[in-house]
């Protein structure tokens, strides 16, 4: 089975707008499981009441969400990393509200290091 890895950066209305772009992307794809984190400092009262219509829509494809405070990025590069290398994930899609943040920039550093298909959506 493929699965799919979204890491989303945005923060307060662009999540949910920036996950139906990512799902979109998804559609496109043949995944049958996606896993998708969200690197946000909202708390998740605000985050998946966004996310909820999106998930409903596209429960076929297996949806997986984790909300992760900018914090602990470090640990998500390490998350992404064993995914790939138990061979879970297929491809990447990551999405951010700043194309120059260097939180992306470490993320397209980690899939070009791992030999990771990889495609990055903005607003």
């Amino acid at each position: 089975m493929s699965y799919a890895c979204i890491v989303l950066i945005a923060s307060g209305d662009n999540i949910g707008r920036a996950f139906v772009k990512c799902f979109n992307e998804i559609r496109k794809s043949k995944v049958h499981g996606v896993f998708t984190f969200i690197v946000t400092n909202d708390g998740i009262r605000k985050v998946i009441p966004q996310l909820r219509p999106i998930i409903l829509n596209n429960i076929s494809h297996g949806v997986s969400i984790y909300l992760v405070n900018h914090n602990e990025f470090n640990r998500l590069v390490s998350e992404i990393n064993v995914l790939f290398k138990q061979s879970v994930i297929t491809s990447f899609y990551i999405y951010s509200d700043d194309i120059n943040n260097g939180y992306v920039r470490k993320l397209i550093d980690l899939a070009e290091r791992i030999g990771l298909k990889y495609k990055v959506v903005t607003k």
